[in-house]
């Protein structure tokens, strides 16, 4: 928020927030008012994280932690997106609630991917708004960005 406060054209982002290791509906909230308040310059970078000790500290069980992003990521989407929200999944679960304030970009903020796995790329075609590659090794991220731009979206789980 400083750099937001301090800067008036200047984008600013997370890098990588691992919101597996986060509340959601709080999550929601903060990135809605910081994009709010930076006057629609939030990009959200998001990662799935490798540390299993630490994840399981914050009540993420490793195995299961993509499977918890991925719900995390459409329940916050309905969040940013519906006057009166829920979400029911396994990892995330809650009935309607009012959560305000709404982003300033509309849908919402720009949700980028950290990652370079094949996993990772399908993740963002199917979830995400971009990609947030964690290198600048031109032998990863050059054939990551050809199987990106050829990866098709699969139906959403249900």
């Amino acid at each position: 928020m400083a750099a937001a406060a301090a800067t008036t054209r200047l984008r600013i982002g997370t890098g990588i927030c691992l919101i597996i290791e986060r509340d959601t509906i709080t999550l929601a909230k903060e990135v809605a008012s910081l994009d709010l308040l930076s006057g629609g310059r939030f990009e959200f970078g998001i990662g799935g994280g490798w540390n299993a000790e630490e994840m399981e500290h914050h009540g993420t069980v490793y195995a299961t932690r993509f499977k918890r992003l991925e719900e995390q990521v459409r329940a916050l989407k309905e969040i940013w997106t519906k006057e009166e929200a829920e979400f029911h999944g396994r990892h995330v679960n809650f009935d309607k609630i009012w959560s305000w304030p709404k982003p300033a970009q509309k849908p919402h903020p720009p949700v980028l991917l950290g990652g370079e796995s094949a996993h990772t790329l399908q993740r963002v075609v199917d979830l995400c708004d971009g990609w947030f590659p964690r290198g600048r090794a031109a032998e990863i991220i050059l054939p990551a960005l050809k199987d990106l731009g050829s990866a098709r979206p699969r139906p959403a789980a249900t």
